[in-house]
């Protein structure tokens, strides 16, 4: 069977470390987020590709394929998100 070649470690610069991350479909991308409550997409060789601000700290993330958005939890609100634009496409905020 065909070796599949390994990729060196990709090293996510965050200021305050990173609590959880999710992987784009495609593997093309990863979004990570940490305690400062902002959610930083990299390519898949580490170069910057969007810094998205929700409401409140991150729960949960994941992309949708095959990797343009990014939906995200923080507290009753889950927002979708345009990863090229850096911008919210929609956000439903949950019942109280």
């Amino acid at each position: 069977p065909a070796m599949t070649p390994r990729r060196a470690p990709l090293r996510l610069p965050t200021p305050n470390g990173v609590r959880s991350a999710a992987l784009a479909p495609d593997g093309d991308a990863v979004a990570a987020w940490g305690d400062d409550g902002v959610v930083r997409v990299w390519d898949a060789d580490g170069r910057p590709r969007a810094e998205l601000r929700p409401d409140g700290a991150v729960r949960a993330a994941a992309f949708a394929p095959p990797g343009d958005a990014l939906a995200t939890v923080s507290g009753r609100t889950a927002t979708v998100w345009d990863v090229a634009a850096g911008a919210a496409r929609c956000t439903v905020a949950g019942h109280t």
